[in-house]
């Protein structure tokens, strides 16, 4: 896994000093190498300058080093991602005449490109976002994977200079990127608890959607899709009998998994008990012996919250060499700043917190974990899908009837337990206003409605985005889904839309940000394009969902485990707000300290906070949401351009020795720097906040910044 920027810019040269700088503010992204290609402009052609930080996963040696080149220096790519399918790619090239010279799945792409143009995104079956500079063309390619695993930002700058990376923290570190907060993308995030792409916090940037491309040429810039998720509507395969689909999901599941521990360094598995990670393990087991196998998992004080049991439970029954953490909400104080400083663009899943111990903790043993995301989202997993039925039933309420019973469910205790059942009532009637399929779920899961969202912009915005209609966001889902069943399009809004947002997202920044890669067998596109085209009584039926899984596990983990209720990966905020966290919430949503930042109304968030905190109502979500844009503005928005792009420099990897090396081509230049760390990254610290911080050793792997 790696971190990748660039500058394509039709006027100006691109400074070294200025690219070394975008591409070290990824350093956490890949604390092995840092490799930089500069391309001064020719006759009618742009300066280009590409950086990428590298993790070494697969082929260890220089061989694998980005930028990569063709030995003509035609195209010169940086890549962050894994391919899955590259040995395949790799066979059918070499037939063709290509000749290879490292063992990297980063080389199948090259010449894969030499070979097919931009055809060769559409062959790539892995997790990837990727920049490639073709000389021939003087085109820039962007491409990034079909779920959207892999990250992908972009702006155009009011110079028309294009600049790219895999977080805006890289974009910041241009002089002619300004830090100014998109008014509409916040009412966006408000209301999804993430931006949703092509949406940046930004104002002037913008994300690549999953299963897009880019092309930049000329000036100008051309996004199109590539690939589209299929489902059963589409395709005819309801018949499939439940025996035939069960082999054929079998041996899908088993080559995904098979796939994904290709791996020149260690690997583990990321634990909870729930079925989609303990399905991972039992397919893990078929090709490396158990006791060789490392589990993960993170456990709460905190009983509701805590599945360390059910995890321990079967690492016990597979065998495997488990290891587990506890978080208690003391530690969740030393966390806070690690998590807010990963959050360049704010994302209000509290669940991060966890992710984030959880994969600091895996990476002292291991570089590379596999887990079960994407499970829920292919066999719908989510209790949101349970309750869609009886919502629909209830669709015949009149807007009145509907307002009492909201009124009535907010007498209901809440409590502080994990789901508790006057939460879920609420949670449940706050949804019935709205009947499409997409704009039902978002409401669900979010932590306000369009009314809640707006009431939490400061006035001044709240004027800007009177226009603006955050629901908007789900148009694309709605013309992909025209012809699909209703249960089709829910899990279309959850593969496309949730978790890419904010499931995919969440984990890519709690990993990367201690140079760990998480690897998702559910997520195989072939596997993925199967399951989707089964038929609904496969994945759910009457009140049992993942009935395939289901099937396949009954004889691979324990019965009590299989049969357990879901339970969310989530956090006993509601609690720790009102207690151990109490002083954080109302030092950084005090109103004066609200209002001076401009972004939200101090009015309601005083409300908000008041009531959370006397009891009267559970405002966990909401007040999760506030401290996360409250965060991100302090950090992002209100310090100079040196804190805004150093502030993922140090930890406690130590580096000790970098070396630089410069491979000239005519006019162009790539230069390289190999970092060795004395020990694995385990942490990130930034002291540019008064927020809590704990301390780390400071740690620079820095790209040459001079030529």
């Amino acid at each position: 896994m790696c971190g990748i920027a660039g500058i394509v810019s039709p006027g100006a040269p691109v400074a070294s000093a200025t690219l070394a700088a975008m591409t070290e503010s990824l350093a956490h992204r890949g604390p092995d190498a840092c490799g930089l290609f500069i391309r001064p402009s020719g006759a009618g052609s742009p300066h280009v300058g590409l950086g990428h930080r590298r993790l070494s996963i697969l082929d260890l040696s220089d061989a694998g080093a980005q930028p990569m080149q063709s030995e003509d220096g035609a195209f010169t790519l940086v890549f962050n991602g894994e391919i899955y399918n590259y040995p395949d790619l790799r066979r059918d090239l070499e037939a063709a005449g290509h000749i290879f010279r490292s063992t990297s799945d980063t080389e199948a792409i090259l010449r894969g490109y030499m070979a097919w143009g931009e055809g060769v995104v559409a062959r790539l079956k892995g997790m990837f976002a990727f920049a490639l500079w073709d000389e021939r063309k003087r085109s820039l390619l962007l491409a990034r994977d079909r779920f959207g695993k892999k990250p992908l930002h972009y702006a155009v700058t009011r110079q028309g200079t294009l600049l790219f990376a895999s977080e805006p923290k890289a974009l910041l570190a241009h002089p002619e990127f300004r830090p100014e907060p998109d008014a509409a993308s916040l009412l966006h995030f408000l209301r999804y608890d993430y931006v949703p792409a092509p949406r940046s916090i930004y104002a002037g940037a913008a994300k690549l959607p999953p299963s897009h491309l880019m092309v930049w040429r000329d000036g100008r810039l051309e996004v199109r899709r590539y690939a589209s998720l299929a489902f059963s509507g589409a395709t005819g395969d309801r018949g499939v009998p439940l025996r035939e689909a069960e082999a054929a999901v079998d041996a899908l599941l088993d080559a995904a998994v098979q796939r994904r521990l290709a791996s020149d360094v260690p690997l583990g598995v990321f634990l909870s008990g729930g079925l989609d990670s303990s399905t991972v393990l039992a397919y893990m087991t078929r090709h490396i012996p158990a006791h060789d196998i490392r589990t993960f998992a993170i456990g709460f004080d905190e009983a509701s919250y805590d599945e360390s049991a059910h995890a321990e439970a079967m690492a016990r029954h597979a065998g495997s060499h488990h290891t587990m953490m506890r978080l208690p909400a003391a530690r969740m104080l030393d966390l806070l700043d690690m998590v807010w400083t990963t959050q360049d663009e704010p994302m209000a899943d509290a669940s991060i917190i966890p992710t984030l111990l959880l994969c600091r903790f895996a990476r002292e043993h291991i570089t590379v974990a596999l887990g079960g995301d994407g499970g829920d989202e292919l066999f719908a997993g989510y209790d949101p899908v349970l309750a869609d039925l009886p919502a629909r039933c209830l669709d015949w309420l009149p807007p009145a009837a509907l307002r009492l019973l909201q009124g009535i469910a907010l007498r209901l205790p809440t409590g502080d337990a994990n789901m508790s059942l006057g939460f879920k009532v609420q949670r449940f009637l706050s949804g019935l206003g709205a009947r499409e399929v997409a704009a039902r779920h978002q409401t669900w899961l979010g932590a306000f409605d369009d009314e809640g969202a707006r009431a939490m912009l400061h006035p001044d915005l709240r004027a800007a985005t009177r226009d603006v209609s955050p629901l908007d966001a789900l148009d694309m889902l709605r013309e992909e889904c025209r012809d699909a069943s209703r249960f089709d399009a829910m899990l279309h809004f959850y593969q496309r839309f949730y978790m890419c947002g904010s499931i995919l997202t969440k984990v890519d920044s709690a990993s990367m940000a201690v140079s760990l890669e998480v690897r998702s067998p559910f997520l195989d596109q072939d596997l993925a394009d199967y399951v989707n085209r089964l038929p609904r009584e496969h994945k759910l039926r009457g009140l049992t969902r993942k009935v395939l899984l289901r099937r396949l596990m009954r004889s691979r983990m324990p019965d009590a485990l299989l049969k357990r209720p879901k339970k969310g990966f989530g956090l006993p905020l509601a609690r720790w707000f009102r207690h151990e966290l109490r002083p954080l919430v109302t030092a950084m949503l005090d109103p004066g300290r609200v209002a001076q930042g401009g972004l939200l109304d101090p009015v309601t968030v005083e409300r908000m906070v008041r009531d959370h905190l006397s009891g009267r109502r559970d405002h966990r979500k909401e007040i999760w949401s506030a401290l996360c844009v409250e965060a991100w503005r302090e950090r992002y928005l209100h310090h100079s351009r040196a804190t805004a792009s150093d502030t993922m420099e140090s930890g406690t990897m130590e580096s000790g020795t970098t070396s630089f090396g410069t491979t000239p081509r005519g006019d162009e230049h790539i230069i390289t720097a190999q970092a060795v760390p004395t020990r694995s990254s385990a942490a990130i610290n930034d002291s540019t906040n008064d927020s809590p911080s704990w301390a780390a050793s400071p740690s620079r792997h820095r790209c040459n910044d001079s030529i």
